[in-house]
Formats: C-alpha cells, sequence, structure tokens
C-alpha cells in the first residue's frame, strides 16, 4: 500500500500492531494523538504520520532549527495534521496533551538524566498507551566511547568544525 505521498508506509511505526499484541483488537489510528520525543528534522515523524493515517503527530525536540525543519518535511509531504515545539523531553508535561503512542528512538541515553526523561515521557501517555522506546546498553555505546578516548588520546578534538586535513 502506497500513502497519497507515494511513500510506503513503515509497518513498524504503526499503532495498530502493537495495539492488538497488547489488547487483542484492532483500532482505528486516526483520533489518536502521537509523540515523537526527540523528533529531530522529522524522519520518525514522517514515518509515523505515513503509518498512521489520520492520527495527529507531535514532535518535540530541544532544537528549535530541527523542529523548523521537521515542520518543513512533513509540510512538504502535504501532512498537515502533525505540530511541533522545541521543548526539552524532562519538560513534556507543559505542553498539556496525553499521547497514545509515544516514539522515542536514540535519546534517552542523551539527556543529562535518562530516568527524568524517562518519568516525563511515562506522565504524558495515556492509561491504554503504547510505548516504544529504544534503549541503548553501554555495549552498544562502548565503540563510541572507544573513539573518543582515541581522539583525546591523538590530542584531537571531538568536534568537527576544530579538525584539520591535510
Amino acid at each position: 500500500m502506497v500513502s497519497r505521498s507515494g511513500i510506503q508506509p513503515p509497518i513498524v511505526h504503526n499503532l495498530v500492531t502493537p495495539y492488538y499484541l497488547r489488547h487483542h483488537r484492532v483500532i482505528d489510528p486516526s483520533p489518536k494523538v502521537i509523540l515523537d520525543a526527540g523528533c529531530g528534522t522529522g524522519y520518525k515523524a514522517l514515518a509515523l504520520a505515513i503509518a498512521n493515517p489520520g492520527a495527529h503527530i507531535v514532535g518535540v525536540d530541544l532544537s528549535e532549527k530541527s523542529v523548523e525543519l521537521a515542520q518543513q518535511r512533513l509540510q512538504y509531504y502535504n501532512l498537515e495534521n502533525c505540530e511541533f515545539h522545541p521543548l526539552l523531553i524532562e519538560d513534556l508535561p507543559q505542553l498539556g496533551m496525553r499521547f497514545d503512542y509515544i516514539n522515542c528512538d536514540e535519546v534517552l541515553y542523551l539527556l543529562p538524566d535518562p530516568l527524568m526523561g524517562l518519568k516525563a515521557i511515562r506522565s504524558v501517555l495515556s492509561p491504554q498507551g503504547i510505548l516504544r522506546i529504544n534503549l541503548h546498553s553501554s555495549l552498544q555505546r562502548s565503540p563510541f566511547y572507544r573513539a573518543q578516548s582515541l581522539f583525546g588520546m591523538l590530542d584531537c578534538s571531538t568536534n568537527p568544525k576544530t579538525w584539520q586535513w591535510n
């Protein structure tokens, strides 16, 4: 199936499947509210919007520029049922919204206090809501830590703007 935007909906991001697996019934995603926590430039928000036709998509990210790009991305595909906010995950309750499905990929481990972020996410999840979080273990992050250590030993900055290429 191809959506009106011409993009195939990614099944992994639809709400119908996890809801069915949890509650043993099929739901219509159209009245649901979906949060993309740490939306960045909107790639996953786009996938969520396509996979859940009619659902209201809300994206939050700490970067105002990323939020602007996310808005532009979804406007390009004529997806109007979306809104984006420059907001820390820890401040989610300030939105005053409850979410039926929350997607949080590649974000929690970047927070100064991941537990505080997780508590904020949980506080805005509706009672029957589905939470999809990608958690990284220290084993998964170890190659990045080793690279940072190597750069430090070589007296290189981890900031690419300061790198010099010969």
